[in-house]
């Protein structure tokens, strides 16, 4: 599964080219081919395909709020609503949320460290991972009282994403086969979907590491070991690869983290060596890099009611989660 490009809109036939431009006037994707025979049929304004997107990004937004936190090493963040998040960390089994001033609200102790998180939509349940532990967790926000769901049997459950119809997505490792798969189960583990293969046979991840579901129901995952993110649809076809290597001023090899999906559709990937995060349309087409040099080895990510990135830094002893408004 290669990397995805946009087809061009006006090539005829089986094999499209692919999109390098768009006419704004016509509100078509164009390969150049087609971009020389359509800038002959009249006045148009035509723009690079990604110039596109560009328009309503700020590629080099400043940081609005540092929130200093109470657990160092953040390895996730989950929005809570009303300028809150959701936060854990590698040092600790506590599980925090915090305010916009990184106020500690709500603390809930684990019997062993806590791996990934993700908040139910209407924000009264977390789901956890935890490290040495093959069952996922909920706790309910007000009360933090904690729940064991289900057991993931013979794989590791490393990360956990949450549906609107209030069903689960888990990242499932089997260390000894280096194996992963993705399944959606209900609350009480009833297996819904597994994602393991593809049409042609050919496994489709490797390490799965963060997940979330789209506004179309998709299944977006990054992959740690493959170095890749990989969309899937609702039913467990494959949509697209992005694989962030071919993205621009990227340095060291792309370590795609955490992922979120903003209110457009853009999907939003932090990459830990590269300090940066890669914004990709729904289709898979790169658009930038946001805030190079401004963040440190980030890893969970997610966009709060605003529109805003909370970003955490795993990297720094004190514990940063960034907040950064993006969109023009």
């Amino acid at each position: 599964m290669g990397q995805c490009h946009v087809m061009c809109d006006a090539c005829t036939g089986v094999h499209k080219g692919g999109a390098a431009w768009h006419c704004k006037t016509d509100n078509v994707d164009l390969c150049d081919s087609c971009k020389i025979s359509h800038e002959k049929s009249g006045k148009c304004n035509i723009v690079s395909y990604v110039s596109k997107f560009r328009e309503n990004l700020n590629e080099n937004p400043n940081v609005e709020k540092e929130i200093e936190c109470p657990i160092s090493f953040l390895r996730d963040v989950g929005n809570a609503g009303q300028d809150k998040a959701w936060i854990l960390g590698s040092r600790s089994e506590d599980i925090k949320l915090v305010d916009y001033n990184g106020k500690e609200i709500r603390s809930v102790k684990l019997s062993k460290q806590p791996l990934r998180l993700a908040v139910s939509h209407d924000r009264k349940s977390i789901y956890l991972t935890v490290i040495g532990e093959n069952s996922i967790l909920k706790i309910d926000a007000k009360s933090g009282k904690i729940k064991r769901l289900f057991s993931t049997e013979d794989y590791d459950p490393i990360a956990v994403g949450a549906c609107r119809s209030g069903e689960i997505l888990v990242c499932l490792y089997n260390s000894k086969d280096t194996a992963g798969k993705v399944v959606k189960y209900s609350e009480s583990g009833k297996v819904i979907l597994e994602i393991e293969y593809d049409q042609y046979k050919r496994r489709v991840y490797t390490k799965p590491a963060y997940i979330i579901e789209n506004a179309n129901g998709g299944i977006c995952v990054s992959d740690y070991n493959r170095h890749e993110v990989i969309l899937m649809t609702k039913n467990g076809e494959h949509e697209f690869t992005y694989d962030g290597n071919k993205a621009r001023d990227i340095v060291e090899k792309f370590t795609p983290e955490g992922i979120a999906a903003d209110s457009r559709g853009n999907y939003l990937v932090a990459d830990y060596w590269n300090n940066t995060i890669h914004v990709i349309k729904e289709n898979g087409a790169f658009v930038c890099c946001l805030s190079l040099g401004k963040i440190a080895t980030p890893t969970g990510i997610t966009v709060d009611d605003k529109d805003r990135i909370w970003v955490c830094e795993f990297g720094t002893d004190s514990g940063k989660v960034k907040v950064i408004p993006y969109l023009k």
